[in-house]
């Protein structure tokens, strides 16, 4: 029977290739016949239970024509022409006129939105026989790509990779900035079942100065009162902080998705943020990107410093000192500390570490006020993060 009582494609697989002598794929199917195919697929498909099991985000991306190359047992190669179904950042589905073995390693390039390809290697982990001569094959990415480079989207679009989050695996430090108390709140809530640390600032100048203690993400209000006219995310680069920085507003018109695209964050969203929505943001910077291990604090010493030769020695330094602290941190040795942190506050900036120099002052005043490692654990442990990535001169 038809996929939903439309004519068998059988029947216009006969008539397409009857009609053209090159095929642009193995099903020789032109765009308005894929385009009918996969609708009918998609309702079908619609249908069935969603599995539970899918981590990362399927996006709609139909091509007409993809040149895959098939390596075979022995190493020998073959090229096979087949359309797209559907993206994800790990694996993608095509449509191909035979079966083909799972496991089988395949080779090819989707076309970037900038012009440029993107070459992926990968292995077909499934072949689903679908109707006729039609058969679907899931191909698994070695490694997950960017799919921002292949689909183009709008800065308030939900391009995040991962389906569904669970909460208690977002960890780590973010910082919200955001002159409203409620939506600070707000965000808070939203992120009461996390395993993160929550830090929030009510000002523009607040905020920078909080985010030189180091954290690991930043959300922050695009509409905050500007610092010499400049977007928070200018002026947070400015003072050296390199945190990825996800901008919010409550203002989703084009006029105002042109002037905050040019804030060059590294997300955006729109307000009032959905507590699904705002986790997968999240996860694409704390999981899927990893941005906790990547993000490093490079020397900054212009290469003709006296100093610069001796980066690479202070940033073994540092590693240590910071599991020192962590150390002491768990013995509670509130004095062994106190004294690490003041040879890192003495040192760091002259060796071209300010904020990490400015992290440690900020931690031994708060130690030295509080006299508690418990109360002063938050600034010391994004202070551990810091000295662990430390590295030299970038470039």
């Amino acid at each position: 029977m038809p996929l939903h009582g439309t004519r068998p494609h059988s029947d216009r697989l006969a008539t397409i290739n009857t009609a053209f002598g090159g095929r642009a794929n193995s099903l020789g199917l032109t765009k308005r016949d894929l385009e009918e195919l996969l609708e009918e697929l998609d309702a079908l498909d619609t249908e069935r239970p969603t599995s539970t099991k899918r981590k990362h985000t399927r996006r709609q991306y139909r091509q007409l024509s993809l040149d895959l190359q098939i390596i075979r047992p022995g190493g020998s190669t073959s090229r096979i022409q087949v359309c797209t179904r559907n993206l994800s950042s790990t694996g993608i589905s095509v449509l191909h006129c035979s079966y083909q073995h799972q496991g089988t390693r395949v080779i090819f390039a989707l076309p970037g939105i900038d012009g440029k390809p993107v070459n992926i290697k990968g292995a077909i982990i499934r072949c689903s026989h679908r109707r006729g001569n039609i058969h679907e094959l899931g191909i698994l990415f070695d490694k997950p790509i960017d799919t921002k480079r292949i689909i183009a989207a709008g800065i308030f679009s939900d391009w995040y990779s991962l389906e569904q989050v669970n909460p208690v695996d977002l960890k780590g430090s973010l910082l919200y900035i955001d002159e409203s108390e409620a939506d600070r709140r707000l965000i808070r809530n939203h992120l009461v079942d996390t395993s993160m640390s929550v830090a929030t600032a009510g000002t523009a100048t607040e905020g920078i100065d909080r985010a030189s203690e180091g954290y690991d993400l930043i959300v922050a209000d695009y509409h905050l009162e500007q610092i010499d006219g400049k977007p928070i995310t200018d002026s947070l680069r400015e003072a050296g902080v390199q945190t990825p920085v996800i901008l919010i507003t409550g203002d989703v018109s084009a006029i105002t998705a042109q002037r905050i695209a040019k804030a060059k964050a590294q997300a955006y969203l729109a307000k009032p943020v959905q507590k699904g929505l705002l986790l997968r943001a999240l996860a694409e910077f704390l999981i899927v990107d990893g941005s906790r291990s990547q993000l490093t604090f490079a020397c900054t010493l212009p290469a003709d410093d006296p100093n610069a030769s001796l980066a690479e020695s202070f940033v073994v330094d540092l590693h240590a000192f910071g599991e020192s602290i962590k150390n002491s941190m768990e013995r509670n040795e509130i004095e062994a500390c106190l004294t690490k942190l003041a040879k890192i506050k003495g040192s760091a900036s002259s060796m071209g570490f300010a904020l990490i120099g400015d992290m440690a002052e900020k931690a031994h005043i708060s130690l030295v006020a509080s006299t508690s490692l418990e109360e002063s654990a938050p600034i010391l442990n994004r202070l551990v993060a810091a000295c662990k990535r430390a590295c030299g001169r970038i470039g």
